[in-house]
């Protein structure tokens, strides 16, 4: 049974920022972030994300179904769903102005760029607007953006779908039909990343690429897995599907993506003295990895060995 909506899974009073996962294909809030039983963002992440608020956001992420009808909410739908229960959960409380970080699993991270894109546009009182501009981070894993021909996007979008369901041509037919609105949707997104570069609200982004195949493909090479220029990127020693879980803190994925979300973290809540995040973190034997967030380069590729 699918479950949908926000789950809190740890929370303080006095967060520093919230950290939102919103999964992709076929996924829900729970089963898209767990491995050998272990649910990643409650069971180890709060041990090395005191100071954060964790939430896990679950959507109807059908595309199709044999058995039901699938719906036919859009990412704009979703989008603007995340935006209005994000608002809601936060209204009236500390957290109203506190920074968000969203972690994004495939095709999810379109759905957080759709959040984006729509708060340009919306006016100070919308949901998206506030939502979008307390948002000073995303890590993507595995989002299939565009950076090649029509055609091969294409072919990427249907390795996606194939790795959770065998899909006929009119299933394929159906999804190009979409394809120019997904194409405008990331260029629009690079569009409002330059925006809030040149506003002094800088919005971050790392990029992550997984390197083993599905069926002797690589469903989302690194080419579709970032948008160049932009941000950080660096790979994950896995396949589409477990870009995302991760059974153990002591597994260099889930290390690269912790120092990520860190150097987010960091920025967005611009501490930059003695008992700044990082140093919290350090002091919890997490040493290493914050010094590799230290080094790391805004614009270029992230190394995280």
């Amino acid at each position: 049974m699918p479950t949908y909506g926000l789950d809190e899974l740890y929370s303080l009073d006095d967060a520093k920022f919230d950290l939102v996962f919103v999964h992709g294909l076929t996924g829900d809030r729970r089963r898209s972030w767990t491995k050998n039983n272990v649910f990643w963002p409650k069971e180890l992440l709060p041990l090395d994300l005191p100071l954060a608020r964790i939430i896990t956001f679950g959507y109807d992420a059908a595309v199709v179904d044999l058995n039901n009808e699938v719906s036919q909410s859009t990412m704009e739908t979703h989008a603007a769903d995340i935006c209005d229960r994000l608002a809601r959960l936060r209204l009236g409380t500390s957290a109203v102005e506190r920074p968000i970080i969203f972690v994004a699993h495939s095709l999810g991270g379109l759905v957080c760029a759709q959040t984006i894109v729509n708060g340009a546009s919306g006016v100070p009182t919308d949901n998206a607007f506030t939502i979008a501009n307390r948002t000073r981070g995303i890590v993507f894993l595995g989002t299939p953006f565009h950076g090649s021909p029509t055609a091969k996007y294409m072919e990427v979008l249907r390795r996606v779908i194939d790795v959770f369901h065998n899909t006929n041509s009119r299933k394929i037919n159906d999804l190009k039909e979409r394809s120019e609105k997904l194409e405008i949707l990331v260029e629009a997104f690079a569009r409002r990343l330059r925006q809030r570069l040149s506003e002094g609200k800088e919005l971050g982004v790392f990029f992550f690429s997984e390197t083993l195949p599905i069926h002797g493909h690589v469903i989302v090479p690194e080419s579709n897995a970032k948008i160049i220029g932009y941000g950080d990127h660096a790979s994950i020693h896995a396949n589409h599907s477990e870009i995302c879980k991760f059974a153990s803190e002591h597994e260099e994925g889930y290390k690269s993506v912790l120092a990520a979300i860190k150097k987010l973290a960091d920025k967005a809540t611009e501490i930059k003295t003695k008992d700044s995040i990082t140093n919290i973190w350090n002091n919890n034997d997490n040493t290493k990895v914050g010094q590799q967030v230290g080094q790391q380069n805004v614009s270029g590729d992230l190394n995280f060995a």
